[in-house]
């Protein structure tokens, strides 16, 4: 798949009740994502830093709905990647490499090169357990939804070259999105996602996407689903985090799907204990 910049629509979300909730964004299009937005300002130990270069190897899972930092990441040299005859090249998360099934058609890849360690400019995995959780003093949060805005069916897509959610004040933010999806084995699913600061995304519990870093305007990473270890017919969980932390840069925002259609979870508030 290739980076595609179109129009990104985000609202507060009307949540009155999950069920009714559901049923009226799954019949948009390719479906939509509920989410939560939280805006920072530059006291907190880890916005409003340097910027710094791609780095993987810092989350290390989910915590409930949440990402945990494990501080032991490393600069990516040069990235993994697997080239596939009908998507060509696609960067990929490090922890995928070697792993795919070739169930469903052969998979070449192209080994990366790890670069010296790197803690993605985190003060510690305090700090960072702050990034997506509500917390009264430390940030501030608004529900948000994100729609499909590709006219093809079978397509899921968002893009903005200058991002900033609803309701967040100035440069320094996060955002949780979440969706769940049916996988369908051997239907060339894939999930591509862009963004010029800190990017991850678990698929079920499997981390696809690995980004950490403030400023990597042109890295980006992508997955076939067919080459993760997932059950045909299964419903599944899309987890996406982004953080923009460098005041006065644009943040750069692209995701894509294919195949997939995304039903938005019950509303999740991520407030100050795990859900």
């Amino acid at each position: 798949m290739h980076k595609r910049r179109l129009i990104i629509i985000w609202g507060l979300s009307m949540w009155a009740g999950t069920q009714s909730y559901q049923k009226a964004h799954a019949d948009e299009s390719d479906g939509s994502f509920s989410g939560v937005s939280f805006s920072f300002t530059a006291d907190h130990p880890d916005f409003d830093v340097p910027a710094c270069d791609s780095s993987y190897g810092n989350v290390i899972g989910l915590q409930g709905d949440r990402p945990v930092y494990g501080g032991e990441g490393h600069k990516a040299n040069v990235p993994w990647a697997r080239i596939l005859e009908s998507s060509g090249f696609m960067p990929l998360a490090p922890n995928l490499y070697g792993t795919a099934t070739q169930s469903c058609g052969p998979v070449t890849e192209q080994k990366g090169e790890a670069g010296d360690e790197d803690g993605g400019s985190v003060e510690s995995a305090q700090t960072f357990s702050q990034w997506f959780r509500s917390s009264l003093g430390v940030n501030q949060t608004w529900p948000l939804t994100l729609v499909d805005t590709d006219p093809i069916e079978g397509q899921w897509t968002v893009g903005d070259d200058n991002y900033r959610p609803a309701g967040v004040q100035g440069d320094l933010y996060t955002v949780a999105l979440y969706a769940d999806f049916i996988y369908k084995a051997c239907s060339e699913q894939e999930f591509e996602l862009v963004f010029s600061g800190d990017t991850w995304a678990f698929i079920g519990e499997t981390l696809v996407v690995d980004l950490g870093g403030t400023n990597h305007l042109d890295a980006w990473q992508s997955i076939r689903l067919d080459e993760l270890e997932l059950d045909d017919g299964e419903t599944y969980r899309l987890r996406i985090f982004l953080a923009h932390r460098t005041s006065g840069t644009p943040a750069s925002l692209a995701i894509k799907t294919k195949g997939m259609t995304m039903v938005p979870v019950r509303p999740i508030t991520l407030g100050g204990g795990f859900d």
